[in-house]
């Protein structure tokens, strides 16, 4: 099951860099680029000057042998469909919403 979850304002930077910390991502105490792990993965873009911010969390079905696998031996494909739902979900909001500066996630 994957979940998809918008924030706005304030509140979505301190929850992007407590994610960050959890995750182990790099960056600063004030910012952090877009990532995917094999659990989730966050986009980031500017709302009325304000960071929004959209995650997805969960673990897509599916996979056939032989599919290419990361380091960790999760489905590369796996990863690809989440930041492949991740950035659906991030472009449809930010136009709803007239965000600009989309950042998404690259599946490494």
């Amino acid at each position: 099951m994957v979940q998809l979850y918008g924030y706005y304002g304030d509140f979505s930077q301190r929850m992007v860099l407590r994610a960050a910390r959890t995750d182990g991502v790099a960056g600063d105490r004030e910012r952090t680029g877009p990532w995917l792990t094999r659990s989730g993965g966050w986009a980031l873009a500017r709302c009325d000057g304000q960071t929004a911010a959209f995650q997805v969390q969960g673990s897509p079905r599916g996979g056939a042998e032989g599919d290419e696998k990361t380091e960790d031996g999760r489905d590369l494909r796996d990863k690809r469909k989440l930041r492949d739902l991740l950035a659906s979900f991030a472009k449809k909001e930010s136009a709803a919403r007239g965000c600009e500066d989309l950042r998404l996630p690259s599946v490494r």
